[in-house]
């Protein structure tokens, strides 16, 4: 895990779901500075399996417990439709640089009103 990684575990409300067998399948964090989901992940064998809708709503759920009114996400192209059925908006094209792949991704603002 990336050293950044780490530290936003201890910060931010970070959930992740198991698979069947316990291991980490999905993953996502609540950024409080910035009202962000950040980090929403599921490997490759949990698609369809609803673990990203499961992140989403407990994000969701967190928010709302602290007062936050509104969500935002840079969703990449490929999960642009997912986040619309979940009720996200598109707000804007632009571009997200990955940390972790060192190169600038294209994605789409999209929020959320709680």
């Amino acid at each position: 895990m990336p050293k950044h990684y780490r530290q936003m575990v201890i910060e931010y409300p970070f959930y992740v779901v198991e698979d069947e067998t316990g291991d980490v399948a999905a993953t996502g964090y609540l950024d409080l500075d910035t009202h962000c989901l950040e980090a929403i992940f599921t490997l490759p064998a949990a698609f369809g399996k609803g673990m990203a809708t499961r992140i989403i709503e407990a994000l969701k759920n967190e928010a709302r417990s602290r007062g936050i009114t509104r969500l935002r996400l840079d969703a990449t192209p490929n999960a642009q439709s997912f986040y619309q059925k979940l009720g996200f908006v598109t707000l804007s094209e632009t571009y997200h640089h990955s940390r972790m792949a060192g190169v600038d991704l294209r994605c789409f603002e999209m929020a959320i009103d709680l």
